[in-house]
């Protein structure tokens, strides 16, 4: 809040920004004579040291890698707090690039001719179907069934034994 009072107070005057969002007025100025603390230093210092990775790597690397790398120069760091720094500093990593198919590349596969396994007229699938019929009505119970699993069906068994 103190830092949005900062910002605003050559506009309007700290003590009615101190007023209207309920802080003291010597707090604002407590803060204003504060030095930096040691997290947002190592915070600075850290974030100059991702950034001089990010261009080593030729900005290809994200923040897992950035954070292995940092911990091989001998920085203890959270991941997360890595992850975070990476992203204030708008920073991004390139994406890879996705495959992409050559424009006219079936053109040059429909020249080459289908081999022997592939024949069309070798293909069991251009064969005609051979339908087998039985004298059974395909509404019967168990009709579905193959043989053995019509000997066990209790409908079919019943049927039989009459």
């Amino acid at each position: 809040m103190f830092a949005f009072i900062d910002t605003q107070r050559t506009r309007f005057s700290v003590v009615s920004l101190c007023r209207r969002y309920h802080v003291t007025t010597p707090g604002f100025y407590a803060w204003l004579g504060r030095d930096e603390s040691a997290h947002a230093k190592q915070d600075r210092v850290l974030t100059t040291e991702i950034s001089r990775l990010f261009a080593l790597h030729k900005e290809r690397s994200g923040s897992p890698r950035i954070h292995q790398a940092l911990g091989l120069a001998g920085w203890c760091v959270s991941r997360r707090r890595v992850a975070h720094l990476v992203r204030v500093a708008g920073l991004r990593a390139k994406a890879v690039q996705g495959y992409r198919a050559k424009a006219n590349i079936h053109q040059l596969y429909a020249r080459h001719p289908i081999g022997p396994r592939r024949s069309p007229a070798r293909s069991s699938r251009s064969r005609p179907q051979v339908v087998q019929r039985t004298g059974r009505s395909s509404t019967a119970p168990g009709s579905d069934l193959g043989p053995r699993a019509r000997a066990r069906h209790p409908s079919i068994h019943r049927a039989s034994q009459r």
